[in-house]
């Protein structure tokens, strides 16, 4: 690495980036620890080069680091000088980036190779592990670089519908985890609103694989149960991550002063909004499998009508009737629903919940009974099931 640049006088950057890589290539595969580290220090340095921001040179060098970090971070060895490389590799992209150069090769390298790895480590890793929160800011860094061409080839890579499930529910559970645990500290706000951000993005995209792929008649048939549970579970996840993230504390911009909610606004937009239309827009696309996730899902939804945003929360409100409706038409009731409204609903007032959760709670249940009350006039089947509901509501209400 101290004479690359040097060399880069005397030689074609093509050639000598084939050459470190034969150089690389003829070190033996079963060697001591302390060649480990002299190889990937080696490495290290090298993307620190010159000959690394050289195009010619890196289309040789960068699959052969980014292979040799997968195996690395398989074997579980020296991960945190793994992550340092696989972070200066994306940094120095990064910059090109901004410059308007194009990386699209490079991302695709770096995609094709290691992303599932880099994902399995993710959630190896304690979060506590001082190398976690370098691999979150390496893959937040890799998700707003990507482009949609990007995501394709991942996922049309993937021989079998089995492959695509496991790495979708892969991707699921690690925004899980950036979502439920504090990998930033608290007034790292910047960093959080950024990966948040490349969150809601990378969850869009995997909600369009959700709905192109794996909503089959036969995904859902109940006879099946091992692929009837797993797409179940599948789509589940995906419904209480996108629940979760729209209610994380980070995002409720009223909470903040008027200067700092402006600017996330202005840079952002509300994401809560955006999550919550992704969601009502996934739960429509279930169409007549909306039953299987009746009533499990009712206590996630009503999450979101605590959220005190209006626009979210009237948007919100009709998913409970459209509930009903699907466990009324399927069951000749819908007492499932109502059971676990009326328990969460009365959970929710028990805990003491503030003047203004408190509203919101009442505003929901209100609606909910208004709405019944029409039901019952019009469509004489639902008079048992609404007027029980409607009782149920009315002594919560008192």
């Amino acid at each position: 690495p101290k004479i690359s640049d040097h060399l880069l006088k005397v030689f074609p950057p093509e050639d000598l980036g084939s050459s470190v890589c034969l150089a690389f290539a003829a070190l033996p595969e079963d060697h001591s620890q302390q060649l480990h580290s002299v190889k990937l220090k080696s490495i290290c340095d090298l993307v620190e080069c010159q000959l690394f921001t050289v195009p010619e040179s890196r289309k040789h060098l960068l699959p052969m680091f980014v292979s040799m970090l997968k195996i690395y971070f398989n074997a579980r060895l020296e991960r945190k000088l793994c992550t340092n490389i696989l972070s200066n590799i994306l940094n120095v992209l990064f910059r090109e980036y901004l410059q308007g150069l194009d990386i699209s090769f490079d991302l695709e390298v770096i995609v094709m190779t290691v992303l599932e790895t880099f994902l399995q480590t993710l959630l190896t890793l304690d979060h506590r592990s001082p190398v976690s929160g370098q691999l979150v800011s390496c893959l937040v860094t890799l998700l707003r670089q990507m482009q949609d061409k990007h995501c394709r080839l991942l996922l049309s890579s993937l021989p079998e519908r089995k492959s695509l499930r496991d790495l979708v529910f892969r991707m699921l559970t690690v925004f899980r985890v950036l979502v439920k645990q504090d990998i930033y500290p608290k007034d790292w706000m910047v960093m959080r609103m950024v990966t948040n951000n490349a969150v809601l993005l990378a969850t869009q995209y995997l909600a369009q694989c959700l709905s192109s792929n794996f909503l089959l008649k036969q995904d859902f048939d109940s006879m099946n149960r091992g692929s009837f549970h797993r797409m179940s579970e599948l789509w589940a996840s995906y419904f209480t991550i996108a629940v979760s993230f729209l209610t994380q504390p980070c995002l409720q911009v009223e909470n903040f002063s008027e200067a700092k909610r402006g600017k996330i606004l202005e840079r952002y937009g509300d994401m809560r909004v955006q999550m919550g239309y992704e969601i009502l827009s996934m739960w429509q696309n279930l169409e007549e499998h909306k039953v299987h996730f009746v009533p499990g899902m009712v206590k996630h939804f009503l999450e979101m009508t605590l959220v005190p945003e209006n626009e979210l929360r009237k948007a919100t409100l009709p998913i409970f009737i459209d509930m009903m409706e699907c466990e009324q038409k399927n069951r000749g009731n819908f007492k499932q629903v109502e059971s676990e409204l009326i328990n969460n609903l009365d959970i929710l007032i028990s805990e003491n919940k503030g003047d203004d959760e408190y509203k919101q709670l009442f505003n929901t249940m209100e609606y909910l009974s208004n709405e019944l009350t029409n039901k019952v006039q019009l469509e004489p089947s639902w008079h048992e099931s609404g007027m029980a509901f409607i009782q149920s509501v009315t002594c919560l209400l008192e």
